[in-house]
């Protein structure tokens, strides 16, 4: 079982094709068979005494592993095959003559040959070794006409009856394998024809099978990139999220907010740089406001770009908006700044993205690759996106905060302006009740001059007490209601006015009651 093994495994790795493998089996077995029959009649001869015989067989043990040994080193199922038959045709030829001829019982292995051709070699070389035994067998006939054949067995019938029925019988195989192969050849065509079709539906479905394959790893390398895609969206969206809600950006601490939002900027997209820029019209430029630097950690200011020596990079940024530069030494929007910012400063991806208050371009917020070039996603934009608008809020909430700083300031001018005007309507208060009082003193005093009171008391009446009237409204107008401040410094102006015109008629009353003046001139003096 062993050796049957090791020759089926030779035998598959020696030949590919399945006729010459079967063939080459045959070979070998048909080889074992004739060496084991040729030990046995060697045998045998030793019984009978047959010399010639006995060195016949031992030749055949040596030609036959000679064939096998042929089929090893040529691998060549034709020549051993033709070797095989040619070694049967000899030794039946020479056992036929040394055994008696036409007489001989071995005459009737004869059609053993062509039949081994027709297996070992393939039809035609059966004919033609049938063609040769034919002439074999007429020699025969010839020496046993001529007496020539050695008379080692007595004549019998059977021999000469057996042969031409086994060539009878041989001629219709022949005929039969012929009709057989001729089948066997449409047959295979057909095989042929099909194997084809089926290869090449074989090759078409592996074809399929390597696209479907293909298609699948597409679709498996896209589904990692979503996924991944997805992972970087909700990473950046919490980061946004927490940024959002840091006290800096709600209640507008500007510096401490560009520093939050660089420093998330550039931790959470893994860039070398980020900053912001304010941007000013005239003339046009951009100033870095603060530029973090993610490996040493630390904030720069102050440096400023014109765009008077970066028209290209200024005309696209205000046009087109965002600026996605993968390798920005070659972008025609960045490339400008080859010589005296990218090489410099070891930089070779840009993204810049424009943000805006109150509607207005206010500034950029940059991002900046160091020591590779980096290919900006989608995710990458939209993150930068997020976080320009998240710095427009930033400056919102630091102009809302200055405003309502100013205001603040502006009402604690206001209630101290109160508070001083209040103090005049006290001082006015006690000044009317000073007057009231020396009025009162001069009447007591000048009781005989009737008529001059009488006048006095219009004059108190209608020119003092305007003025007086006014101030106290205007007073209670500054108490009682929320005034702007051209209006409280309108109001103030006109308390002013009104003072100066009751001083000044407390004036003129003083100089008229000290001069003893007639009270009629100073009424007409006043008189509207």
């Amino acid at each position: 079982m062993y050796i049957k093994k090791q020759i089926d495994e030779w035998l598959l790795a020696e030949f590919a094709d399945q006729d010459a493998r079967f063939k080459a089996g045959l070979i070998i077995n048909f080889s074992a068979i004739a060496i084991v029959f040729a030990l046995f009649y060697f045998a045998l001869t030793l019984i009978n005494h047959l010399a010639e015989v006995r060195y016949v067989m031992m030749a055949d043990v040596v030609l036959f592993g000679l064939v096998i040994l042929l089929l090893y080193r040529t691998k060549s199922t034709f020549w051993a095959g033709q070797c095989y038959v040619l070694i049967c045709w000899l030794t039946t030829f020479v056992l036929i003559y040394v055994t008696g001829g036409t007489r001989s019982i071995i005459l009737a292995w004869l059609p053993i040959v062509p039949l081994v051709a027709l297996l070992l070699i393939d039809r035609t070389w059966a004919w033609i070794w049938l063609a040769l035994t034919a002439v074999q067998l007429a020699v025969y006939w010839i020496y046993d006409y001529l007496g020539l054949a050695l008379p080692y067995y007595p004549i019998t019938a059977t021999s000469l009856y057996i042969v031409p029925v086994a060539f009878g019988i041989l001629v219709i195989l022949l005929w039969i394998t012929q009709i057989f192969d001729s089948q066997q050849k449409q047959l295979r065509h057909a095989l042929i024809t099909t194997n084809k079709q089926l290869t090449t539906s074989e090759e078409e479905l592996r074809q399929n099978l390597e696209e479907m394959r293909s298609i699948q790893d597409i679709i498996s390398q896209r589904e990692k990139q979503l996924r991944l895609n997805k992972e970087k969206l909700e990473h950046y969206n919490q980061l946004l999220m927490d940024l959002v809600k840091s006290k800096p950006i709600q209640q507008g601490f500007l510096d401490e907010a560009i520093s939050g939002i660089l420093t998330v900027a550039a931790n959470g997209m893994g860039v070398s740089r980020a900053s912001v820029w304010q941007y000013t019209g005239n003339p046009a430029a951009i100033t870095c406001l603060s530029l973090y630097q993610s490996q040493e950690k630390t904030f720069e200011t102050g440096a400023v770009l014109k765009a008077i020596d970066f028209p290209s990079y200024f005309k696209n940024i205000l046009s087109e908006g965002i600026i996605c530069a993968n390798d920005a030494r070659f972008n025609l929007a960045t490339r400008e700044f080859k010589d005296t910012y990218l090489v410099p400063l070891r930089i070779y991806s840009m993204l810049d993205v424009p943000f805006h208050v109150n509607g207005n371009f206010h500034g950029i917020l940059c991002f900046e690759q160091q020591d590779s070039v980096r290919e900006w996603t989608a995710e990458d934009s939209a993150f930068a996106k997020s976080l320009a608008d998240i710095t427009s809020l930033a400056f919102v909430s630091a102009n809302r905060r200055a405003a309502k700083e100013q205001i603040i300031a502006q009402g604690l001018k206001i209630m101290e302006q109160h508070d001083q005007l209040k103090v005049y309507s006290d001082e006015i208060k006690a000044i009317n009740q000073q007057l009231e009082k020396r009025v009162a003193e001069r009447t007591e005093k000048l009781s005989q001059q009737n008529e001059r009171m009488r006048e006095y008391s219009f004059i108190n009446a209608h020119l003092l007490r305007g003025p007086s009237c006014r101030i106290q409204g205007l007073i209670d107008l500054l108490n009682s209601q929320q005034l702007s401040p051209d209006e409280e410094a309108q109001v103030i102006h006109y308390l002013e006015v009104s003072a100066t015109e009751l001083d000044t008629i407390i004036r003129k009353i003083t100089t008229t009651l000290d001069t003893q003046e007639p009270v009629v001139s100073m009424n007409k003096e006043f008189e509207i």
